[in-house]
C-alpha cells in the first residue's frame, strides 16, 4: 500500500511539472472539467488511467486540426471536406464520417471508439435481425450494425446530432430507420443539456431529477422522448438493444413490463451508476447479466434449462 501511494506521489509530482509547462492544458482541464474532477480521478484511479487521461488532455487541449485528430487518433485520416462547420475522417476499414469541427474531439471520439476501438465487438450474431440503437449521436453505431447486416431503428434527440447522422448513414450507403427522438418512460418532451455550441457525447437528457453531468452544458434545448415501450410495440422482436443516452436506460428500462422486456434477446449498455437496480430487473426478467469495466452491462436473455443464452450456443 505504502509503495502505491509513493508511486503516486511520484506520478502526481512529474504530470504536474508538464502540466506547469503547457498553461494551455492547466486553463482547458479546469475550464471544462474543474478542480474536483482531476482531484477524483487521480485518487481513484491506478497509474495507467492517469497518464491515459493527462495523454488525452494534452491532445484536447490543442485546437482541432485535421492534423492534431490525426495524430492523436490511431486508424483514422482526418481531412478538410469542403463544408467549412466539418471535417470528414476516413476509417482504416473505410467507413467515412462527418464531425463538426466545433465538436471534433468528441464526436471523432465516439466514432473512434465504435470503429476502431471496437467498444460493441463483443455481440451476438445481427445479420438479417432487428438492432434497436438508443443514442444513436453521429450514426456511428447504426452504420457499424448495418453494415454487419441487421435491420437498424436508431434514435437521436439531438436535432444537429441528427442530421448529421443521417449524412453520415448516406454517406456510408447504410440502411438505417433514423428518427429524431429520445426514448425514456413516458412520451413527451423534455430539456436536453448542450454546451454553448451544440451537444456533444455527454449531453443529457433532463429526465425528473436528472442534472447535467458536464460543467460546459449551460444551455438546454427542448427533445421528443418517446416511451419505450411504445418503441417495442412496433416491432415484433429485437435481436439487440444496443443503448447509450447518458443515463435515459434507466426511466427506459425500468418503465418496462416483464413482457416488454422479452421481446428483447440482448443489450449491450452503457451504465451510469445504479447497475444494481438495472440488473436485479433484467434477471428477474429472465436475462443473465455480466459487466464488462465499470461502464459496461451486458444482458442476455436465457434460453432453456441449461441456461445459455440462445444466439452463442454451437
Amino acid at each position: 500500500m505504502r509503495n502505491v501511494i509513493y508511486k503516486k506521489a511520484a506520478l502526481g509530482a512529474a504530470l504536474l511539472l508538464k502540466a506547469i509547462a503547457q498553461p494551455r492544458l492547466i486553463a482547458f482541464a479546469l475550464r471544462v472539467r474543474g478542480w474536483r474532477w482531476i482531484l477524483h480521478v487521480f485518487m481513484q484511479s491506478d497509474a495507467e488511467t492517469i497518464k491515459s487521461i493527462f495523454h488525452d488532455l494534452q491532445f484536447h487541449s490543442l485546437p482541432p486540426t485535421a492534423h492534431n485528430l490525426s495524430a492523436h487518433f490511431s486508424g483514422i485520416q482526418a481531412i478538410i471536406g469542403h463544408d467549412q462547420h466539418l471535417f470528414e475522417v476516413i476509417m482504416a476499414s473505410g467507413e467515412r464520417f462527418l464531425i463538426r469541427r466545433s465538436h471534433a474531439w468528441s464526436d471523432l471520439g465516439v466514432v473512434h471508439g465504435t470503429m476502431v476501438g471496437n467498444i460493441y465487438a463483443d455481440h451476438p450474431a445481427v445479420e438479417g435481425q432487428s438492432v434497436l440503437d438508443v443514442g444513436a449521436n453521429i450514426g456511428d453505431t447504426a452504420i457499424y450494425f448495418a453494415k454487419r447486416g441487421a435491420h437498424v431503428v436508431a434514435y437521436e434527440p439531438d436535432p444537429e446530432l441528427f442530421e448529421l447522422a443521417l449524412r453520415n448513414v448516406a454517406l456510408n450507403d447504410a440502411t438505417v430507420d433514423l428518427r429524431n427522438a429520445g426514448v425514456g418512460g413516458e412520451t413527451g418532451t423534455l430539456p436536453l443539456s448542450t454546451t454553448r455550441t451544440g451537444a456533444d457525447a455527454m449531453s443529457t437528457t433532463l429526465f425528473p431529477g436528472a442534472k447535467a453531468v458536464h460543467r460546459l452544458h449551460v444551455r438546454t434545448i427542448p427533445v421528443r422522448i418517446v416511451a419505450l415501450a411504445d418503441v417495442l410495440a412496433e416491432l415484433e422482436s429485437v435481436c439487440l438493444l444496443k443503448i447509450d443516452c447518458e443515463g435515459c436506460e434507466y426511466p427506459a428500462l425500468l418503465s418496462l413490463s416483464v413482457a416488454d422486456l422479452r421481446k428483447i434477446e440482448h443489450i449491450i449498455m452503457e451504465y451510469h451508476g445504479r447497475r444494481d437496480e438495472l440488473a436485479d430487473v433484467l434477471r428477474q426478467a429472465g436475462f443473465s447479466v455480466r459487466l464488462k469495466g465499470t461502464m459496461y452491462m451486458y444482458a442476455d436473455r436465457v434460453d432453456g434449462p441449461e441456461g445459455t443464452p440462445a444466439a452463442y450456443r454451437d
